[in-house]
């Protein structure tokens, strides 16, 4: 522990952690800097020498700060000139140029896009584009600059609190609108070297799809060697995700990891010349970055290449210090670079994994070693099957909340059978791009993928093993870290002050654990859902959750449920309910609101029912109206300036997100 706090890139590292967490505005950033130069001049002083590591610590930390600070401000698009967020819900004319694909369905194609024109002025900016698709048109693909007649709109609300936030998540990747194209007209194309390498990508997975192979076949060598999982079938990402080896169908840290490997054993021969060791390095770098554009670069590739680069560039120099260093260089570089990075999911998972590995493996091995290599393979697979969960547990149970029990044997099988995964797919598609002859390699590895995919399917099956509704508060998943941590420091050497802290920690957890689950049954909620097909809205007391709709399939009731300990669910018959001693009543188009004799209720309209705004605010003289996201905008302009000039509080579900009261 006292080599990685001497590191300085670990030092910048904790100090870019904080900058990206809270991020300075103008003002603050100008303080801490005149407050860095101050240490900087501090920390030369001779009479001071004796605080000298604890100043250039504090200099260095809080130079990653403001390195990662200035870093958030230049990585924010909304800073850049003529944004186009300034000509949000008006139709306009726009020139686009598609910078990046994403997973289609079976209506419409979607993509990044990059603005260039807005009606007649310059503009910037990346947005989602949605098509629909024409089986008379040309697909879209990366550099195509074309012209279209639409509204840019902001990207969608999540239905409830509970729910996945794609409005956050976009944002974080600087994409703040969305538009739906119906027709558009191709003006020309950009081109890169980028983007043709990654035109040849297109070519060789229309080569596999032509093949032989079978249907999951050709999804799964699509998926683990393109990095395009759009041709998996929803039952195979089922089984991998259910079976816990759902990392095996994106490209990450142990698919470059087997390439990585291949590379070194494939031009081992350069070690015998003199500085063949630099030519191996050169050469093998430049193999993994034509994988990772090749491939599309994704943020998981990205990670992975950057983090192997490191390795070889540590090994490179024969450097016997810490496993973690290249790792936590190599994360130090991609957050400074794009700090949206850390709030990746599997950016947290990847580091979490590789981070638990390298800390964990060389503890086990020293207890637990094998004279046969075979042993020795099989046994170092389960370790670091094992070392990789105790790391993600947390990252999962937080975003997932499940675990599958039979990961472990799931993984032993899968990770074990990866090499030849990759190994026989590289021959596959080398040989698909070559030649339409000799068959039989295609039906070998297709025989042997159908396998694979089996086995998977069969960890997949046992349900009963699957630990789901988990939840975990974020002071948890950051207590969970502690724990490794100290579990890490305690079985390097058993002490009883080692013990106690352990020991300490747990109580803690356990402790603000059952404070959680307390505060969680003393909640009372009343929720209107975001959902523009149908009027959804729920109240939580206690254990007990009351629901108005005709159905729980959807996710935000499942996320509600899962969040609050839910053990009993009832439905609200009635339009007219209670909720902390006030009244609040629907209004749709079946319900006759003249009849209603109660006063100072909260109005929910649903539906766009035919009414006298005017008149029925006079008569029921409202607390509130609540217009839920069914309504048509027209409808809403309208009901907003009677209430405005009312003087009646009024919230449209469809602009401002669900309505939450607890």
């Amino acid at each position: 522990m006292k080599l990685l706090l001497t590191y300085i890139p670990f030092q910048l590292l904790l100090g870019v952690l904080l900058g990206i967490l809270i991020p300075l505005e103008k003002d603050l950033f100008v303080a801490v800097s005149i407050v860095l130069l101050i240490l900087m001049f501090v920390s030369k002083l001779k009479a001071l020498c004796i605080y000298k590591n604890k100043l250039l610590f504090l200099t260095i930390f809080f130079g990653g700060f403001l390195i990662s600070s200035f870093s958030v401000f230049l990585n924010n698009d909304l800073y850049t000139k003529n944004h186009y967020i300034c000509d949000l819900k008006k139709e306009v004319f726009l020139k686009l140029r598609i910078i990046e694909s994403l997973s289609s369905s079976k209506k419409s194609d979607r993509y990044f896009g990059e603005v260039i024109r807005i009606d007649r002025k310059k503009s910037s900016g990346k947005i989602l584009i949605v098509v629909n698709k024409d089986s008379l048109r040309s697909k879209l693909v990366l550099g195509d600059e074309f012209v279209c007649k639409t509204n840019i709109r902001k990207i969608n609300l999540p239905p409830s609190p509970y729910d996945f936030n794609y409005r956050n998540y976009l944002k974080h990747k600087q994409v703040f609108g969305r538009i739906k194209v119906e027709n558009y007209l191709k003006t020309g194309k950009k081109s890169n070297l980028i983007w043709t390498i990654r035109g040849y990508r297109s070519q060789v997975i229309a080569k596999v799809n032509q093949s032989i192979l079978s249907k999951n076949t050709k999804g799964l060598l699509i998926a683990i060697l393109l990095g395009d999982r759009d041709f998996l079938s929803k039952e195979i990402k089922t089984s991998f995700t259910n079976a816990g080896v759902v990392h095996l169908i994106a490209i990450s840290g142990m698919h470059v990891g087997v390439l990585y490997f291949m590379l070194l054993s494939v031009l081992s021969f350069l070690n015998f010349y003199k500085k063949g060791n630099y030519i191996q390095v050169v050469i093998v770098l430049i193999f993994l970055w034509f994988f990772a554009v090749f491939s599309g670069l994704s943020s998981s590739v990205v990670r992975s290449v950057t983090m192997f680069s490191f390795i070889s560039l540590a090994r490179l120099h024969n450097r016997k210090g810490l496993l973690l260093e290249p790792i936590i260089s190599s994360m130090l570089l991609l957050l400074i670079v794009h700090p949206a990075y850390l709030f990746d999911v599997g950016f947290q998972l990847s580091y979490s994994a590789v981070s638990s590995i390298v800390s964990f493996y060389p503890l086990i091995t020293q207890k637990i070693a094998f004279k046969n290599k075979i042993a020795t393979y099989f046994t170092d697979v389960v370790i670091i099957s094992v070392a990789a969960q105790l790391g993600v547990l947390p990252v999962v149970f937080y975003y997932f909340h499940q675990i599958p029990l039979q990961f472990l044997v799931a993984n032993f099988i899968a990770v074990s059978a990866l090499p030849l995964v990759i190994y026989g797919g590289i021959i596959v598609v080398c040989k698909l791009c070559i030649s339409d002859a000799f068959l039989f390699i295609e039906n070998y590895y297709d025989f042997f993928i159908e396998k694979y995919i089996a086995v998977i399917a069969y960890f997949s099956s046992m349900d009963a093993l699957i630990l789901k509704n988990i939840t975990l508060h974020p002071f948890h998943v950051f207590l969970s870290f502690v724990l490794l941590f100290l579990l890490w420091n305690l079985l390097k050497a058993v002490t009883y002050t080692k013990i106690v802290s352990f020991g300490l920690c747990v109580l803690l957890f356990q402790f603000t654990y059952i404070y959680y689950q307390y505060k969680v049954y003393k909640k009372q909620e009343l929720i209107v859902y975001n959902d523009y097909r149908n009027l959804a809205i729920t109240i939580k007391n206690k254990y007990r959750l009351m629901v108005y709709q005709h159905t729980l399939s959807k996710e935000y009731f499942r996320a509600n449920k899962r969040n609050n300990c839910i053990d009993e669910v009832k439905k609200i018959e009635n339009d007219v309910f209670q909720f902390k001693e006030v009244n609040y009543i629907v209004i749709n188009k079946n319900y006759a609101y003249d009849k209603i004799k109660t006063r100072g209720l909260i109005l929910i309209i649903d539906n766009n029912p035919k009414i006298n705004m005017m008149r029925v605010v006079s008569m029921l003289k409202p607390k509130k109206v609540i217009v839920t996201a069914k309504n048509y905008q027209s409808n809403v302009e309208k009901w907003k300036n009677t209430c405005n000039n009312l003087q009646v509080p009024f919230y449209n579900i469809a602009t401002k997100g669900a309505y939450v009261i607890n």
